[in-house]
């Protein structure tokens, strides 16, 4: 995988997510996820150090349950204590960035994707970045270009595609302001 030509077909302002390229670093994303959740499902092994070879960072004491997919991997940095829970998909054609002290819920999607209509074949891609004391509720999908400020709590089952300023609960599809946390 040569990931600097990756990162420069990525960091254009449209590319086709299907070049050979992009192809093969989704493959070898894919394998290596699924020998991380393999072995988490059959042996209890939490091998952190498959998933050091993908990220681009990872801090102190990770806790990341199976099945996790991500799409590259290597636009992914992780502070100390995050925990992803079960089913956690980040679809990294831009860098998402979490910070520390940081809880996802089952089934949460991070998309950094969009689609254009004009060129329907084409995508682009927004950096997400998910800051300090952040909880995420289960079921909740967090749109390109968003960032969740620090000490913020997202209800289950919302979809957030505006920043959510610190300090703040947002919950619903799409996302809204409920109320601000001390």
């Amino acid at each position: 995988m040569n990931k600097d030509l990756i990162e420069k077909i990525i960091n254009q302002k449209q590319f086709d997510e299907f070049d050979p390229l992009i192809v093969r670093a989704k493959q070898y994303c894919a394998k290596q996820c699924a020998l991380y959740n393999n072995q988490v499902n059959t042996e209890g092994k939490y091998n952190i150090g498959l998933l050091n070879q993908l990220f681009n960072k990872i801090g102190h004491e990770p806790y990341i349950e199976p099945d996790f997919w991500c799409s590259l991997g290597f636009n992914i940095s992780l502070g100390d204590e995050v925990f992803f829970n079960h089913d956690v998909i980040i679809r990294d054609f831009a860098p998402v960035t979490f910070g520390s002290q940081i809880n996802i819920a089952p089934r949460v999607i991070f998309d950094t994707i969009t689609h254009t209509v004009s060129a329907p074949h084409l995508t682009e891609a927004q950096a997400i970045r998910i800051e300090d004391g952040v909880w995420i509720g289960a079921n909740s999908t967090i749109t390109a270009g968003v960032t969740i400020g620090e000490n913020s709590i997202i209800g289950a089952g919302s979809v957030v595609n505006t920043d959510v300023p610190p300090k703040s609960l947002f919950a619903g599809n799409p996302a809204r302001f409920i109320k601000k946390l001390h």
